[in-house]
């Protein structure tokens, strides 16, 4: 019937074209739907005004992520993105609500995949997407709201900054809507995406954003956003929360401008590098290696290797300062203002070896002193005597690996030397590991754990800098005293005066037992033998170390003199973790047969550094599955033996912790939808 009434007008034969279309995709593979179709791809419905390349794209089931990646590509190959982009502009005011996620969700990778933005464009979006913001609180409203706030954060990345800034009525318009976005009962998520679009307003329009009533990004924000930006992003992030709260201006937002501008140059001038090597040959890239140089807030200099002098500056002379630790402020507000004949000078540095100015010191004799350098920079001095500073050294050379650049690992400042000393200077943090987790985390438990789940990854991540298959490096001290808490709340792993890298081809090091007292991983305890140190090695440490996060401060096999005869026993308690999940982790690193711990990379995959959304997502794909099928009319008896002897546990009474409304939405029915058609499947929850 349909196929003859698409000979009776325009309207009709484009209902039949995606009848069709939908008929297709049930019984014929992607590969010859694309062939069939894509010549029709942007044929509009008459109905909802959707395109068939957005249901193409939106096509869900058992093939789902190869329509997907054919549509990516199709739109990279055709290179008509942006026709794509502006028929959207035209089409949206007439697409039903109903219908926003599916052509949302196709703008954005046509976004993705566009090389620029235009400005026009760039207003035209802002306009149809501020508008969806307002009228976003049907079922989809976080997803779409999501997905609104990534497509405006790629906007701006792809428009140049002369655009961004040419009209400012465009960005009150995006400032009035994003503000509601910005309250508590949003996820976090969204929070970070929000602030981010504030973060790059702030950049060109500084004013605009100080006058728009916005309040100093949360806390949760800036943990959330260490896992969900790359590192110019977080620059940019940590530039606006200060200018919120100082809006005067500081010395610190003038430091972070300069170490934000520096990251971006750098990555600018990466992209202008690549594109010069591909069209005008080796000659001129090497040219433009010699501009590519990266400058930050913290200059790393050219070893001053030289013995240190008394300072030749005017006594009483108050000396920059860039003021950013919290801890350490009124001791470096004196050290910023003492007298001149009191501190020694070597070249750039202001340093007082005074015990009032000592902040940490080690067994090996190592003193660690608060300093400033010229520039106003707070920093950390390592000194250690000179007949044993060989383990100074060694760390040196560690730090100065272009590899170890990295957020995760404490930034390598300097080093310099005089007769009796050498010194390393090295970035400021805040507190120890171990003085973090006694006397600083949050109140409130919810914050506490979501703080304790962010420092685990941290120091994962910061081993996965150091087991990298091109940098190899057997960190071997691996404890809480040498993971340090940077300002900003971010572990940093520090101390490495006794690593070791392997060559390319090794994956055992022989040397003698090394590390700290119950922090060493059982096949290297015997210090008699020649000990093989492993990568696996650094991971059962790893596991002490991530129980020690999580329970507060304890220690999986027990203190005192047995410690080590427990780690080689194979002896451990985890009654400190609630959590089977996090147990599961722990136990898996601190396996006593090191070939049976995970590789870093497997634990950062581990279900426990999951994001919320990505575990919501495995859920849904795992009701998918036909093999639940089988479990859907599960015996009531087994069900009550089976609630009965979990009572307790992680997954007990998990019904109860979950919002009516998220079970309702991601649970009670499962839609499928291919084409235009949409097929309801109920569950039966019980086996749950």
């Amino acid at each position: 019937m349909i196929h003859q009434l698409s000979s009776q007008g325009e309207v009709f034969e484009k209902v039949h074209l995606f009848f069709s279309f939908s008929c297709a995709v049930r019984m014929k593979n992607q590969r010859e739907v694309c062939r069939i179709y894509e010549e029709h791809f942007f044929q509009e419905n008459p109905i909802i005004h959707t395109i068939l390349f957005e249901v193409y794209f939106g096509v869900i089931g058992p093939s789902a992520e190869q329509y997907h990646q054919s549509a990516i590509k199709w739109l990279k190959d055709t290179k008509i993105a942006y026709r794509y982009i502006e028929g959207v502009i035209k089409r949206f005011p007439k697409i039903p609500q109903e219908h926003w996620l599916i052509a949302l969700n196709c703008l954005n990778v046509a976004l993705c995949v566009s090389d620029s933005v235009s400005a026009p464009v760039f207003s035209d979006l802002v306009s149809i997407l501020t508008n969806s913001l307002k009228h976003s609180g049907n079922t989809n409203g976080e997803t779409v709201i999501s997905l609104i706030l990534k497509m405006l954060n790629v906007m701006m990345q792809k428009t140049s900054e002369q655009k961004l800034s040419m009209n400012n009525s465009v960005y009150e318009k995006l400032c009035k809507s994003l503000l509601p976005l910005t309250r508590p009962h949003y996820s976090s998520l969204t929070g970070v995406w929000t602030y981010g679009l504030f973060a790059n307003i702030n950049d060109f329009a500084p004013k605009l954003v100080a006058l728009c009533g916005l309040s100093p990004v949360p806390e949760m924000i800036l943990i959330k956003a260490e896992t969900e930006m790359d590192k110019v992003m977080k620059k940019k992030l940590q530039m606006l929360d200060e200018s919120l709260r100082h809006p005067a201006g500081s010395s610190a937002v003038e430091s972070l401008c300069e170490e934000t501008a520096a990251l971006s140059t750098s990555r600018k001038k990466k992209k202008k590098k690549k594109k010069i090597q591909q069209e005008e040959g080796s000659q001129e890239s090497e040219q433009q290696d010699k501009e590519d140089t990266v400058v930050t807030s913290i200059e790393e200099s050219s070893p001053s290797v030289q013995p240190f002098t008394q300072s030749d500056e005017t006594p009483n002379n108050p000396r920059r300062w860039h003021q950013t630790s919290c801890r350490w402020r009124s001791k470096l507000k004196k050290l910023a203002n003492i007298d001149a004949s009191k501190t020694c000078r070597p070249p750039g540095l202001t340093l007082v070896p005074d015990p009032e100015f000592l902040i940490a010191k080690g067994s090996d004799g190592t003193e660690v002193y608060l300093g400033l350098r010229d520039d106003g920079t707070e920093v950390a001095v390592k000194r250690m005597n000179r007949s044993n500073y060989q383990v100074l050294k060694n760390e040196e050379e560690f730090l100065r690996l272009p590899e170890l650049d990295d957020p995760s690992i404490v930034r390598y400042v300097d080093f310099a030397e005089d007769d009796n000393f050498g010194y390393l200077v090295l970035q400021l943090c805040e507190y120890s590991l171990e003085e973090y987790i006694q006397d600083h985390l949050p109140d409130d438990s919810a914050e506490r754990s979501l703080v304790l789940k962010k420092l685990v990854k941290e120091v994962l991540c910061s081993l996965q800098v150091l087991h990298d298959q091109q940098t190899k490096v057997l960190h071997r001290d691996i404890k809480p005293q040498n993971v340090l808490i940077d300002t900003k709340g971010k572990a940093r792993l520090a101390d490495f005066g006794i690593s070791r890298r392997l060559n390319l081809s090794q994956t055992t090091l022989r040397t003698s037992s090394a590390g700290t007292r119950c922090w060493k991983a059982k096949e290297t305890i015997d210090e008699e033998a020649n000990t093989g140190y492993k990568r696996s090695s650094d991971i059962q440490v790893a596991g002490m170390l991530v129980y020690y996060i999580l329970s507060g401060g304890q220690h999986p096999f027990g203190k005192g003199p047995r410690c080590e005869v427990n780690i080689l026993e194979g002896r451990y308690s985890l009654d400190h973790l609630d959590d089977d999940v996090a147990k599961d982790l722990v136990e898996r690193m601190i396996n006593e047969d090191p070939n049976e711990r995970p590789t870093v990379e497997q634990t950062l995959a581990h279900p426990f550094v999951w994001t919320d959304d990505r575990r919501v997502e495995y859920l849904k794909k795992l009701g998918n599955q036909k093999e639940v099928n089988n479990y859907r009319n599960v015996d009531e008896e087994l069900l009550q033996a089976a609630e009965k002897y979990t009572e307790g546990k992680s997954f007990s009474d998990w019904k109860t912790k979950v919002g009516l409304t998220s079970m309702l939405k991601y649970a009670k029915i499962l839609t499928y939808t291919v084409g235009t058609e949409s097929i309801q499947t109920p569950l039966n929850f019980s086996l749950f």
